[in-house]
């Protein structure tokens, strides 16, 4: 059994607007998604639309620099369920652990002349951890995690005073860090070597035998610049009423790479 409880803390998300004197805006009231923390909708003139709805950014009167600083909190409990080893039931152990991870994003916002808005983003979101400094769970993990990093150019155009068509080009690299135990005895295909056969001095493999641990460390990432790291975003907003805005919007990954190879 194991329980997991997440907690997400938007610890410092401020806009500043650029030219005449403003007053800065922060989180959580005024982020459209600051990674996992807050959503508050699909139209908000904000520069975390620029990977969310681009055409919102148009909504917007003034330049802008966007700084958010967010962080997660993982707290497990886990309570492993008891195994048979040498003819004996080992309990099961129980584990307590918090993992804390930050995230970040700098993003800037330019209205240009004609009713066109360029928008650029630099963002990481808290990463994915997995426990770690547990041997108990080694047949699990034994710990890393997996972060992206994502860098996205996005711009809106007027089509009308009611319409705003977006949209946006993002470049998402992933590192997976990985680390746990495997039980070669228990993956054995060959009898001889499995669970009860050899396990060295005659003496025969138990479940989660050490004799028979292999120490797996993983580090894997996506190419630094490929276009199947590329996604496309579009987006639409419509203002049904004053002040009343809908914004619909749709992505797509561009895996060029992939399709030249299967044609």
């Amino acid at each position: 059994m194991a329980a997991r409880r997440r907690l997400t803390f938007p610890l410092v998300a401020v806009a500043c607007a650029l030219g005449p004197a403003r007053p800065a805006l922060a989180s959580p009231r005024s982020d459209a998604t600051i990674g996992r923390a807050t959503f508050t909708g699909a139209t908000m003139p904000s520069a975390t639309s620029i990977s969310l709805n681009p055409a919102a950014l148009g909504l917007g009167a003034f330049d802008a620099v966007y700084v958010a600083l967010t962080s997660t909190i993982d707290q497990l409990h886990l309570e492993l369920s008891p195994f048979a080893r040498s003819g004996l039931t080992a309990p099961g152990a129980s584990v307590h652990d918090t993992e804390i991870s930050p995230g970040g994003q700098l993003a800037f916002v330019f209205h240009l002349a004609g009713g066109v808005t360029l928008g650029f983003e630099a963002r990481s979101n808290p990463r994915e951890s997995f426990i770690e400094g547990h041997p108990e769970t080694g047949y699990h993990t034994l710990g890393g995690g997996e972060r992206d990093w994502l860098a996205t150019i996005g711009a809106s155009i007027k089509l009308t005073s009611d319409i705003f068509f977006g949209a946006s080009l993002s470049h998402q690299n992933t590192f997976l860090r990985l680390k746990y135990d495997r039980d070669s005895a228990l993956a054995s295909p060959d009898p001889a070597r499995g669970i009860g056969g050899d396990c060295g001095a005659g003496a025969p493999c138990t479940l989660e035998d050490p004799r028979a641990t292999e120490i797996y460390n993983v580090n894997a990432r996506s190419p630094f610049l490929s276009t199947a790291n590329l996604r496309l975003n579009v987006g639409l907003v419509y203002q049904l009423v004053r002040d009343v805005w809908l914004g619909v919007d749709a992505g797509r990954e561009l895996d060029l790479d992939h399709r030249q190879a299967a044609q």
